[in-house]
């Protein structure tokens, strides 16, 4: 078996390591034909077929309650599928992060979490390691019962870290994290030459990290080449041909003068429709960006020290993170029903 450890290099206060084992063939998982039912009638989606290959970095997105987080479930092995297959690759081992925080024992500190999991590593390694994490002298004793949401998910980011794996799968890596715990995420990840598979809202996180995108729908999956905005770019160029193909479609069908008329205000209308729709979704991105520069703005003042003992302005600014990502949250839904 071959090993390579790899220094993420000089990042602030990351310092740990990479361990990855090489896959001995090109493709990593198959999956073919899968679907998902609640019950006997109703179907979370169907047909779903896609593959990852060596090295690749895939995003999965797809609008909220699709499924996404379901079905990375059915590829770790945690839910079985209705019907199809799910084939990985020889010599894979597999690193999950669930974004539920599901596998951290409450009664650990946050020190004996990751311990217990890697007891032949020295203290100081693991400590190197939450620190980069922003848990640095008391904090990693702190019982894991005790945390916020946010630093639950940087104690499972950091265990990940630490795991000889060469598949990562990630459900929202970057969700409750601060601005310097993305930094140090993403410079991991973009340091990781294993085969990484993600599911983010997060549209900076997906256009910084994504090669491929799998869009996830009811009936199956849409594949693109390339990160978010070339996404966003290509279905543009397929919706156009698409209205193209079928203006042609309508004006030589309808070879009667009589019909002409019809078949031409139904394409003007048409048009207007999608100006209209192209101006509200730039105006939907313009809010998603300036909220979460917003967000960014008030994680970074949490950690200016002038304000550590100062427990009611932490309040203040913390109530208006959470609205702004209420709003932020409600920006992205409307963006997702602008894009469909």
């Amino acid at each position: 078996m071959d090993v390579l450890d790899r220094p993420l290099g000089d990042l602030k206060k990351a310092n740990f390591t990479f361990q990855i084992e090489r896959h001995t063939g090109k493709d990593v998982l198959d999956v073919a034909d899968l679907s998902v039912k609640f019950d006997e009638v109703r179907t979370l989606f169907h047909h779903v077929s896609f593959q990852l290959q060596r090295s690749e970095t895939v995003a999965l997105i797809g609008p909220n309650g699709i499924g996404k987080s379901t079905l990375l479930k059915v590829l770790v092995g945690q839910r079985k599928p209705t019907t199809g297959t799910v084939r990985w690759g020889s010599n894979v081992k597999l690193g999950y992060y669930d974004q539920e925080q599901t596998g951290l024992t409450p009664s650990n500190t946050v020190l004996e979490e990751l311990w217990s999991e890697y007891p032949n590593l020295e203290e100081a390694r693991i400590r190197t390691v939450l620190g980069s994490f922003l848990f640095s002298g008391e904090d990693v004793l702190k019982r894991i019962s005790s945390l916020s949401g946010g630093e639950k998910a940087r104690v499972s980011l950091a265990k990940l870290m630490l795991l000889q794996a060469n598949v990562l799968i990630l459900d929202e890596p970057t969700n409750h994290l601060d601005l310097f715990s993305k930094e140090v995420l993403e410079a991991a990840l973009l340091d990781f030459e294993g085969t990484l598979l993600f599911i983010s809202h997060d549209r900076y996180f997906l256009n910084k990290m994504a090669e491929r995108i799998v869009e996830l729908s009811p009936n199956g999956t849409e594949h693109f080449l390339g990160n978010y905005d070339d996404m966003i770019e290509k279905k543009a160029e397929l919706e156009e041909i698409r209205r193209e193909a079928e203006a042609k479609l309508s004006a030589s069908s309808n070879k009667q003068q009589t019909a002409a008329p019809t078949s031409y205000e139904i394409d003007k209308q048409a048009k207007r429709d999608e100006r209209s729709r192209q101006r509200k979704l730039e105006q939907t991105e313009q809010t998603i960006s300036e909220l979460e520069e917003q967000i960014a703005e008030l994680e970074v003042q949490l950690t200016d020290p002038s304000i550590f003992n100062d427990y009611m302005r932490i309040q203040e600014i913390q109530a208006q993170i959470d609205k702004h990502r209420t709003a932020l949250a409600t920006a992205y839904e409307e963006w997702e029903q602008l894009s469909e």
